[in-house]
């Protein structure tokens, strides 16, 4: 696999080399397209963070929240087809192929849309 796109225009051929850094959008799509849920009144709702509707109204610093990181969005994606009463684990819902971008993970996209925020 490589991970550069070759463009061949008129003139000659051109290598144009590319990367995904981060997605942004309104919340909800923003968690469709990275596989987390778009229930916003549920609790693991965030896509940075591990936030309960009760910590959202007792924390203030992101110091006070347990922030996502791959080994355990890896272990919720892997706990999936084991669920049976839910259809998320801590929020994942399904794996997200944006992931298979070399050099991007979804647990570090860190925009946010301010308007919807």
């Amino acid at each position: 696999m490589t991970d550069f796109l070759e463009i061949f225009p008129i003139i000659g051929a051109k290598t144009v080399h590319v990367a995904l850094c981060q997605v942004a959008c309104d919340n909800l799509a923003l968690n469709g397209i990275l596989g987390f849920i778009e229930c916003f009144s549920a609790d693991y709702f965030c896509t940075m963070c591990l936030a309960t509707q009760d910590d959202i109204q007792k924390f203030t610093r992101e110091s006070e929240f347990c922030m996502r990181t791959v080994d355990g969005y890896d272990a919720d994606v892997k706990r999936l087809p084991s669920l049976t009463s839910v259809c998320h684990s801590h929020g994942v819902k399904m794996q997200c192929l944006l992931n298979n971008i070399p050099g991007f993970h979804v647990t570090d996209n860190y925009v946010l849309d301010p308007m919807h925020t």
